[in-house]
């Protein structure tokens, strides 16, 4: 027999809140979306422990990034990545730069950071994989 929703359950959101200092309130959520290219924001918390608020980039914001890095970097990609995360990421629980994470940060921790965090901001970004683009569209 299924059991019927319980007025105490709390959303998985309130837990982090909970469990999460200084977390950001509504206020400050409303005043990101507010800013965030197409008002996109997302949180990304990969353990349960680490929290990461991430906007959007827009493609002036890219561009920028782009022209910036030096034309011979050993991995140019990465780089963009790198700058890209540090730019669009509103606040973290990680490290100690107020909530901010910073390029030094993403060199000196776990490898695979710098990637899945960008991987979040360009879904943010509507930059789609292949096959997403196949499910997401139909021929006329």
């Amino acid at each position: 027999m299924p059991s019927e929703p319980n007025d105490t359950e709390v959303s998985p959101l309130e837990q982090l809140r909970a469990a999460t200092p200084d977390f950001p309130n509504d206020a400050r959520l409303a005043s990101w979306k507010s800013t965030a290219p197409g008002g996109r924001i997302k949180l990304f918390c990969p353990d349960g422990k680490r929290v990461f608020f991430l906007r959007a980039v827009s493609g002036m914001e890219l561009s920028k990034i782009q022209s910036e890095i030096i034309a011979n970097a050993k991995n140019p990609d990465y780089e963009v990545q790198v700058a890209t995360v540090t730019l669009c990421t509103l606040w973290c629980n990680v490290g100690d730069a107020q909530h901010r994470i910073d390029d030094g940060m993403l060199r000196t921790g776990p490898a695979g950071l710098p990637e899945s965090l960008w991987a979040v901001i360009q879904n943010l970004s509507d930059f789609y994989e292949p096959v997403q683009l196949y499910n997401f569209s139909m021929e006329l």
